[in-house]
C-alpha cells in the first residue's frame, strides 16, 4: 500500500512542480480570518466551592450546592489583508449548550447584544436556561459530551462568533466567517461523585463500549483515594500570558538592535535590508503542570507544551510555529515592493496556546523603509 500510494503521489508531486502551481502559506493573511478566540478563563466550575482536602468533595445531588455564575470574558483576534479594515462581530447562541457553529434556523440567535471585538457571558446560566426552557438533560449533556471519558475530564461549553468585514480597500473571497471555541466545564465533586457509582458496578455485567461506566467499574479504594486526592487539589487552566515578543533586528552593517514589544499594537520601524528575528516571550508560569483520568481510571500528569502560532500580512517566515525546542522565527521582509524613499507597513499577528483551549494573542506593526539607493 505505501509504494502503490508514493507510486500515485510521485506524478501529482510532478505534475503540480510543472504548472508552477503556488499554494498559499498558511501564515500569510490573504483573506478573511479569524486567528483566535481567547476565553478569559478558558475553565469554569459548576458549583460554587465548598472548602479545601477530600472532604469538600461531598457533593448530595438531591441538595447541591449554589451554582457558580462565573462570567467568561471573550476576545476575537481577526485578520484582513487591509490593516486598516473593520469588522463586525455577531456572537451567536446555538442550542443546545452552546453547540458549535454554524446553527440550524431557528436554533441561533444573539448570544449578547455587543457587537465589538470582546464579550462577556456565563455560560453556566445559559446552559441552565437550556435546561429550564425545555431541552432535556439527556439532550444537553449529548451536546456537551464528545467522548464518556469528557465527564472525567470536562465537558465542553461552546462559544460562537460570526466575524464580517465592515470596510476595507482590499476585496477577499470572504465576506463573513464563523469560528466556535470551547470553555471547559469542570467540577471535581462531580467527577468524584461519578467515580463513586461508576465503582460500584460489575464490570463483568458491563458490555464493553456502554461509555461511561466501563471507564472506572470496579476500581479499587487505593486507586479511588488516589483520584480523589488529586480532584481535591487540582487547580483549573488558567489562561497561558506572554511577556512580549523579542525582535533582534540585524542591519545592514552588522549591527544589532534588540526590542522587547508588548505585542499589544506595537510599532516597530526598519530598513528594507534588515534580518529581523522574533521570538516570543511566555512568562515563567505560563506552562502548567496537569493531570488527566484516562480511559483505565488511571491518572496520567503531564505538563502544557506552549506554542506560538505566527501571521503574517506580507513577506515569509522561516517557520509558523515556534516551541520550546524551537523559539525562533525569521521574518522575511517584503523588499521588493518598497519603492525608493517610500514606507511599507506590515504586521506580524502572534497567538500563544497552551494546548488545552487557554491562549492569548497580539499583534505588531513594521513600518519598512527603502532607502533611496
Amino acid at each position: 500500500m505505501e509504494r502503490r500510494a508514493l507510486a500515485l503521489a510521485a506524478p501529482l508531486a510532478l505534475g503540480l512542480l510543472a504548472c508552477n502551481l503556488d499554494l498559499p502559506s498558511e501564515y500569510r493573511i490573504e483573506d478573511l480570518r479569524v486567528l483566535d478566540l481567547q476565553v478569559e478563563p478558558p475553565e469554569v466550575s459548576v458549583f460554587e466551592p465548598s472548602g479545601t482536602g477530600t472532604t469538600a468533595l461531598s457533593f448530595d445531588p438531591m441538595n447541591p450546592p449554589p451554582i457558580a455564575h462565573q462570567p467568561v470574558r471573550v476576545r476575537a483576534l481577526v485578520a484582513h489583508p487591509d490593516l486598516a479594515a473593520s469588522f463586525e462581530y455577531d456572537w451567536i447562541r446555538c442550542k443546545p449548550g452552546l453547540d458549535r457553529v454554524p446553527c440550524d434556523g431557528t436554533l441561533a440567535s444573539a448570544l449578547v447584544p455587543e457587537r465589538t471585538a470582546e464579550m462577556s457571558f456565563t455560560p453556566i446560566d445559559v446552559l441552565f436556561a437550556d435546561v429550564t426552557g425545555g431541552t432535556k438533560l439527556e439532550d444537553l449533556a449529548a451536546a456537551l459530551a464528545e467522548d464518556p471519558r469528557d465527564l472525567l475530564n470536562g465537558l465542553y461549553a461552546y462559544v460562537n462568533l460570526q466575524a464580517g468585514v465592515g470596510q476595507a480597500s482590499i476585496a477577499v473571497d470572504t465576506q463573513r466567517i464563523q469560528a466556535t471555541k470551547r470553555i471547559v466545564v469542570f467540577d471535581p465533586r462531580v467527577v468524584a461523585l461519578a467515580l463513586e457509582q461508576a465503582r460500584a458496578l460489575d464490570p463483568s455485567q458491563i458490555p464493553m463500549g456502554a461509555g461511561l461506566p466501563t471507564l472506572c467499574a470496579g476500581v479499587s479504594d487505593a486507586q479511588l483515594a488516589l483520584l480523589n486526592g488529586f480532584l481535591a487539589s487540582r487547580e483549573p487552566n488558567r489562561t497561558p500570558r506572554m511577556l512580549g515578543v523579542s525582535v533582534v533586528i540585524t542591519h545592514l552593517d552588522g549591527s544589532i538592535t534588540a526590542t522587547i514589544t508588548s505585542a499589544e499594537g506595537s510599532v516597530l520601524d526598519l530598513e528594507d535590508t534588515d534580518l529581523v528575528t522574533l521570538e516570543g516571550l511566555p512568562t515563567s508560569s505560563a506552562a502548567e503542570p496537569y493531570g488527566l483520568i484516562d480511559a483505565n481510571c488511571l491518572l496520567q500528569t503531564f505538563t502544557e507544551r506552549l506554542a506560538f502560532s505566527w501571521f503574517i500580512s506580507a513577506g515569509g517566515l522561516s517557520r509558523q510555529i515556534t516551541t520550546p525546542e524551537d523559539t525562533m522565527t525569521r521574518y522575511d521582509l517584503p523588499r521588493q515592493s518598497a519603492l525608493a524613499g517610500s514606507l511599507v507597513r506590515t504586521r506580524v499577528w502572534v497567538v500563544l496556546r497552551d494546548g488545552r483551549g487557554g491562549s492569548s494573542h497580539g499583534a505588531i506593526d513594521f513600518r519598512i523603509r527603502r532607502p533611496p539607493s
